[in-house]
């Protein structure tokens, strides 16, 4: 079903364009790809029942589309989804499967257009120099791969290339390619736009508080006394050593469910005498007697977590990167979507 749901994802119906205008990637559905001859069936003698194969025909993968005139078959949507699809197959019943893997799936295909649409842009604005100092990079790189993983030969480096990244040399280069025309192109275009003021960081840390001053975690054990002289016997219990677990389970402890954990965050957790008395203590401490509502409270520190706290001025420099990454990316959204807009296409969901 996964398969199906990706070959309908697959966009398609792009009409021609003039010669002279700048070339989109087409976008077309196309057939299965061919299949291996498959070898003649066994016929039976006459009279005979029908022989059966002697092994099932192995499964061809389908070829959903094109993009940019490259065949896109469903592993290419597929591959880095698998642990995803997989997660929802187990998790919910078939009709909501289909909706979210539908949705997961046509986000994935529009990122695949996205990608195919820039790098066919970054490619017509290459000039001629550019474009000729680039192959003499890529030739530089290809000699360097075969002499990283051949020493020279160019059988055993594409035969360790393959074993490595599943590649092949020219897949490699191809790789290498794109990626720095694209960059390229994007550092070019897209990152003399990107603008992160002092504002921008100040508000950003303001409000994301939490992320720069994690609250304090505790876990406690609580003993609650109703009595003076139930007071005065845990008091000395807990100064003789008497682990804290095992008095809060004595009938004297009036606190329901005594046997587990309290888990809070923050430092406001009781009224404020209560947490200035449990403030300072540290993991395995324990304070007491404090009187509340009618009762003498006893309080362990079972286990403390401080997480660290970053002032504006050490975390401004990550903060600033994570502006301007963010900026880029819908940069990288907004461009996407008007070189779409530059295609004529139609969507096809069945």
């Amino acid at each position: 079903m996964v398969a199906c749901l990706a070959a309908s994802a697959v966009m398609v119906g792009c009409s021609p364009r003039p010669v002279q205008a700048p070339r989109t990637p087409d976008i077309v559905r196309s057939a299965e790809a061919p299949s291996p001859p498959s070898s003649p069936r066994p016929v039976s003698p006459p009279g005979e029942a029908p022989l059966a194969d002697s092994e099932p025909a192995a499964p061809v993968e389908a070829m959903v589309g094109q993009i940019a005139g490259q065949p896109i078959y469903a592993h290419h949507i597929l591959e880095d989804m698998q642990d995803q699809l997989a997660t929802l197959g187990r998790r919910l019943p078939a009709s909501a499967f289909r909706e979210q893997a539908t949705a997961l799936i046509f986000e994935q295909v529009r990122g695949l257009v996205q990608d195919a649409l820039i790098e066919a842009e970054a490619n017509r604005s290459l000039g001629p120099q550019q474009r000729a100092g680039l192959e003499l990079f890529i030739a530089s790189r290809r000699e360097e791969l075969l002499r990283q993983y051949g020493q020279g030969s160019l059988a055993l480096a594409e035969r360790r290339i393959r074993e490595e990244t599943g590649q092949t040399l020219q897949q490699r280069l191809r790789d290498i390619r794109t990626q720095i025309i694209i960059s390229t192109f994007l550092d070019r275009n897209l990152k003399p736009l990107i603008n992160v003021t002092r504002r921008d960081i100040e508000r950003f840390y303001r409000d994301n508080d939490e992320m720069f001053n994690p609250p304090t975690k505790r876990e406690l054990n609580l003993i609650y006394s109703a009595s003076p002289s139930d007071t005065e016997w845990f008091t000395t219990q807990l100064e003789a050593g008497v682990p804290y677990a095992e008095l809060a389970l004595d009938p004297r402890n009036t606190i329901r469910g005594a046997d587990k954990k309290l888990a809070l965050e923050g430092d406001d957790m009781f009224e404020p005498d209560i947490n200035q008395a449990v403030l300072p203590l540290e993991a395995g401490q324990w304070v007491g007697p404090l009187p509340n509502r009618g009762q003498e409270w006893f309080i362990y520190i079972a286990s403390l977590d401080k997480p660290e706290a970053r002032t504006l001025f050490e975390a401004q420099i990550d903060i600033e990167r994570a502006l301007r990454r963010q900026q880029e990316q819908q940069l990288q959204i907004e461009l996407g979507d008007k070189l779409r807009r530059g295609a004529s296409f139609t969507d096809e969901r069945r």
